[in-house]
């Protein structure tokens, strides 16, 4: 018998993003490691507009944002990747912060 390379198909850990911080014009994410991932894609909109990729992918658990501008809120998402599973992991919540 022949064997065939089958791709299970399973939602990975979420990515629980433990700090949002603005500082010196930047914004910085920071999350936990989730195991057995290759990595993380960052994404981050703003009221009312789309999800924009901001990292492709990282194995760091720290982005730094310095496109910002005051008076707006952003939105930050981060999902865990593997290159051998077919989903990625999302965060368990969004998380946002307004620069005055």
């Amino acid at each position: 018998p022949t064997k065939k390379n089958i791709r299970i198909p399973f939602e990975p850990a979420p990515v629980t993003i433990t700090g949002l911080t603005y500082e010196n014009g930047e914004v910085t994410i920071n999350w936990d490691e989730v195991p057995n991932m290759d990595g993380y894609r960052v994404y981050r909109k703003v009221s009312g507009g789309k999800w924009g990729r901001l990292v492709n992918l990282t194995t760091d658990t720290t982005f730094t944002d310095s496109n910002v501008e005051s008076g707006t809120t952003y939105y930050y998402v981060v999902r865990s990747k593997s290159v051998s599973l077919l989903n990625d992991g999302w965060t368990e919540t969004v998380r946002s912060i307004t620069i005055e």
